[in-house]
């Protein structure tokens, strides 16, 4: 659950690959409220979920490193996120 927020200045390295466990040849990250679950968000889109999500493509792909791991496919349904590398 990320509240609604990207982080951008943290690193989410040690959640994503712990430093004593061994690489993945493919990983799956799943996020809840990505963005806030307000009635707005769920009724209308107005690409904010979108847009959260391409943030966290991109805070991934940074953390994850682009040569270790390449994104396959990602998507986003109001606040629910899943992308696999």
């Amino acid at each position: 659950n990320v509240n609604g927020k990207i982080l951008k200045h943290q690193d989410v390295s040690d959640w994503l690959c712990p430093p004593a466990c061994k690489k993945a040849d493919i990983l799956a990250v799943g996020l809840q409220e990505m963005v806030s679950l307000n009635t707005f968000n769920v009724a209308v889109s107005d690409g904010a979920a979108g847009k959260a999500a391409q943030k966290w493509v991109e805070v991934l792909e940074t953390r994850l490193g682009s040569n270790e791991y390449e994104l396959i496919q990602h998507e986003h349904l109001v606040g629910v996120y899943l992308c696999v590398f």
